[in-house]
């Protein structure tokens, strides 16, 4: 998965904290060059096309005041990035987000000293922070970098959706549709008409519309584990937590209920890496967490079969 290669270039640049902090610190300029510059690049801006990203954008008429970064939208600054110097409080910087909404029309500040990530949505009664991210801190993932990947900013068509919710709604996939179904298989029995029966041997094989087979034969809890694999694998999953109707976490970066209460202990399992799902449940239970996983992801139950033994 692509979030390797991310969780990678975190790593990279704790690395070169670690390494060349007392270089960094106190140098904006290197700063930028040495950490904001390439995660930003990993998150997907082309800090060279005038187009999207202008470095030192001018804020107002007078033209005395500049942003750091101005990542642009139909040529209007949508998301202002603000960079200090490795070590600088963020604190002192974020008495700026607010200024921002009055000089210039974007929506998002994110203000960041290199180790640090902070994200502030603009407008209505108060700046809301929606984003933060510290490159050295163990209990930070790459996941949580994907607010501030670039396609959740600058989609084909519309403005994204993603950005509406808390800081703990977060945007997993690079895409902003799921890939296209093949035809529907042909062999086994359709989810939805699988009824579990007391007693009733897991299936042998669990087949997913693009063809991707899994080998379910060890539990029912397979059934529920794959779906969850597969919809991580194949892009579906685009935000955290994934929920079913009545708000019930179905998939989360961490193991908690809706209530934000853990998961019973040894029962919770990380299907891939910062993606849990709760597996404290019998095995009639595993297949309607399946479907209901699926149904989130806006995938159709019939086109997904099981064959049985």
């Amino acid at each position: 998965m692509w979030l390797d290669e991310l969780d990678q270039l975190v790593q990279t640049l704790a690395d070169r904290i670690k390494q060349h902090g007392h270089v960094l610190r106190g140098n904006e300029y290197a700063t930028r060059y040495a950490l904001i510059d390439p995660l930003l690049a990993g998150l997907g801006w082309n800090l060279a096309d005038p187009s999207e990203v202008v470095a030192e954008y001018r804020l107002g008429d007078s033209g005395d005041r500049k942003a750091d970064y101005a990542m642009l939208y139909d040529g209007e600054p949508y998301l202002i990035v603000e960079a200090k110097n490795l070590g600088e409080r963020l604190s002192r910087a974020a008495e700026q987000a607010g200024q921002y909404a009055l000089t210039t029309r974007a929506q998002y500040v994110v203000l960041t000293n290199g180790e640090q990530w902070e994200g502030y949505s603009l407008g209505g009664p108060g700046n809301k922070h929606v984003f933060h991210f510290n490159v050295n801190r163990s209990d930070s993932a790459a996941l949580d970098l994907l607010w501030l990947w670039r396609g959740n900013f600058k989609g084909k068509t519309t403005q994204p959706k993603l950005h509406s919710g808390s800081v703990d709604e977060v945007p997993v996939s690079t895409s902003s549709t799921p890939p296209p179904l093949r035809p529907p298989p042909t062999t086994g029995v359709p989810l939805p008409d699988v009824i579990y029966t007391k007693g009733m041997s897991a299936p042998r094989r669990l087949t997913f519309p693009d063809g991707t087979t899994k080998d379910v034969s060890k539990s029912w809890a397979s059934v529920h584990a794959e779906t969850a694999k597969w919809l991580i694998d194949s892009g579906r999953v685009m935000s955290l937590p994934l929920c079913n109707r009545n708000g019930t976490h179905l998939m989360h970066k961490r193991p908690t209920k809706k209530d934000g209460t853990p998961f019973r202990p040894g029962t919770a399992r990380q299907v891939r890496k910062n993606f849990w799902i709760d597996m404290n449940f019998r095995p009639s239970d595993h297949l309607r967490k399946a479907a209901e996983l699926l149904l989130s992801c806006d995938v159709d139950l019939n086109s997904v079969r099981l064959e049985l033994h």
